[in-house]
């Protein structure tokens, strides 16, 4: 089975076909997928931490360079993002600074810069993001196989659940896995493992590329795992590409140097104006984390590869059981990337799904290699004798999810209309599975899904045309994430508590300014999601500086206390009235006073005098 004509869609073994239809198929790919990320994306509230901590990274920092009535303007504030007026050095400034740039053109206290303008352009970023790391696998596609190999591969990550949910999500995360990738195919694009080695020009030229995107990843993320992500796949290479050992090992290692020149500046501006940032970066990778996941906690999320964990799973066995010699060494390069980084991963004791994010295009790669070869089958009169327990399974299991989508979308259909149709009085608000969804998606998409299932399972067994079965497999799962998009993310489900609470308490204070009373170790920090729906930075007034502070007050102020009896008893004593009690966060009840301050004596004028 050493260099089988069957594998000759591998690198170096066939062209991969001219520019435009390449860049035609390219564009459309970017275009379907593009859909079901856009479904509702500005409707939803935001309910993510990660999405939270970046939103308000972004959006406060983009207050403090604008400068507000309350907000003294800084023009350089973006150097060093803030959280609630506190430096954030958990993760380096690249996010915030790529959402400051979708900021373009709003203007604070306007009507078009509301929390949700912002949330809206921030998620904006995050499905660029995600059609970039889409472009980059299509990228390593064509370097790795043919012009089909890319497209597979390009297709299979942009359908994956995992994926699209993490694309319209106003993370850092999309961000990291984006410019990791974009590293690594710059990076492979001038090594071009198992293909002539490129001009010295041309390689030159992509190591420094190369060294830019990692340097990027390591401002997402910070050391050293911008670089893990962005060098851990050249291993692979390294490792299978023996004759080209030296020359490969040369240039990561030049990328490397490139990437910390560039990232390496920030971390020093950072450290000479905030000494104590050393130690916050030291204790984000101490894993200090109250709930830890057992080693084998991954496992468990690789069913986030939907729908198409059946060949996924496949394709981790594909390398041994169906190919050896060179062969086998080509299609390990994207399986030995997986497994080094999805073994690191598992090492530490704090696990989060979306940790995993930037092997996607490892995993797409895997899913390809296994499709593409069936393609290769069937064009040579072949079949794959392991293929039906593949086969079968998938295309039931799109059969069985098509009736159970068309029955939830019925069924919430009719709980949205029942709620509007004053037959019953008092009646509850309605509880959905996924959301309210117009009757035409349960008719028009269900019959969709359903032709496309029947019609994808009889390509499929036929086994003539694999490519065409690829091809309906996947405008299936874009018809159907389209479909559970637009409902899940339009669900008043997806309302947030704390916006209604935020913006209770913004008509109440106007423009006066409003602070937290703090006790050390009692206190929580504000809740991101109320800072960002006041769109206010919220300064601490410690408990011990309280009478001081009142007597420094000359206008309306507002203070936010936990609601507890000793805090009331407190504030009454010092002139403060409640106003409202509310929630800043989840856990517990907070309480808004208001003081204001004595009336000035008039003078008297020189007329009563006389």
């Amino acid at each position: 089975m050493n260099e089988s004509p069957i594998y000759s869609f591998l690198a170096g073994e066939e062209k991969s076909g001219k520019t435009l239809p390449i860049i035609g198929s390219l564009f459309l790919i970017l275009l379907v997928c593009l859909v079901p990320l856009l479904m509702s994306l500005s409707r939803a509230d935001s309910n993510r931490t990660m999405e939270n901590i970046t939103v308000l990274s972004a959006q406060e920092t983009w207050l403090r360079m604008h400068g507000t009535d309350l907000i003294p303007a800084e023009p350089d504030a973006y150097l060093i993002p803030t959280r609630n007026s506190m430096p954030r050095f958990q993760k380096p400034p690249m996010a915030v600074w790529l959402d400051l740039i979708a900021y373009t053109g709003l203007t604070p206290n306007t009507d078009d810069s509301t929390p949700a303008d912002i949330i809206y352009r921030s998620r904006l970023v995050a499905v660029a993001f995600g059609l970039v790391l889409l472009g980059t696998v299509f990228w390593i596609g064509l370097n790795l196989g043919d012009h089909k190999f890319a497209i597979i591969a390009a297709l299979a990550t942009g359908t994956m659940w995992f994926f699209q949910k993490q694309a319209r999500i106003a993370s850092y995360d999309i961000d990291l896995a984006a410019f990791a990738a974009l590293s690594v195919a710059s990076m492979i694009a001038a090594i071009k493992p198992f293909r002539p080695k490129p001009q010295i020009v041309s390689a030159v030229v992509l190591t420094i590329l190369s060294g830019i995107f990692a340097a990027a990843a390591v401002l997402t993320k910070g050391w050293p795992l911008g670089l893990l992500w962005s060098y851990a796949p050249m291993i692979a290479v390294i490792i299978l590409t023996p004759e080209r050992r030296l020359r490969s090992s040369m240039l990561a290692i030049a990328s490397i140097v490139i990437a910390a020149v560039i990232a390496a500046p920030w971390f020093i501006y950072a450290l000479k104006y905030y000494p104590q940032a050393y130690n916050t970066w030291l204790g984000e990778y101490k894993a200090s984390r109250t709930e830890f996941q057992t080693p084998f906690y991954y496992f468990a999320l690789l069913g986030l590869v939907l729908p198409w964990p059946v060949f996924f799973f496949g394709s981790l066995f594909h390398p041994f059981v169906r190919a050896g010699g060179i062969d086998r060494r080509k299609l390990l390069l994207p399986w030995l990337w997986f497994i080094l980084l999805f073994v690191i991963l598992s090492i530490p004791g704090a696990k989060q799904q979306r940790y995993i994010l930037p092997i996607i295009p490892a995993m797409g790669l895997l899913i390809a290699q296994l499709l593409r070869w069936h393609v290769s089958l069937a064009k040579n009169g072949k079949r794959d004798p392991g293929g039906d327990f593949m086969i079968h399974p998938q295309w039931i299991g799109f059969g069985v999810a098509t009736l159970a989508l068309i029955a939830i979308q019925f069924r919430d259909h009719f709980a949205a209309a029942s709620s509007f149709s004053g037959d019953i009085i008092n009646a509850p608000e309605p509880k959905f599975i996924l959301g309210p969804a117009p009757l035409t998606f349960p008719l028009i998409g269900g019959i969709t899904l359903i032709a496309i299932t029947i019609l994808g399972y009889r390509t499929h067994v036929a086994f003539k045309n694999p490519m065409k079965a690829f091809y309906l497999a996947t405008a299936w799962f874009l018809v159907a994430s389209t479909m559970i998009w637009s409902s899940y993310s339009a669900s008043p489900d997806r309302d947030h508590p704390i916006r209604v609470e935020a913006e209770q308490v913004d008509s109440i204070i106007g423009d006066s300014p409003m602070y937290v009373l703090y006790q050390t170790g009692k206190t929580d920090d504000v809740n991101e999601e109320f800072l960002i729906y006041t769109q206010r930075i919220i300064p601490r007034v410690n408990i011990s500086d309280i009478q001081q502070f009142t007597k420094s007050l000359t206008n309306k102020t507002y203070m936010i206390t936990d609601d507890d009896q000793i805090m009331k008893a407190l504030m009454e004593q010092f002139g403060w009235k409640a106003v409202l009690e509310f929630k800043q966060d989840k856990r517990r009840p907070n309480t808004l006073y208001v003081h204001y301050p004595p009336p000035q004596d008039k003078p008297i004028s020189d007329t009563n005098n006389q």
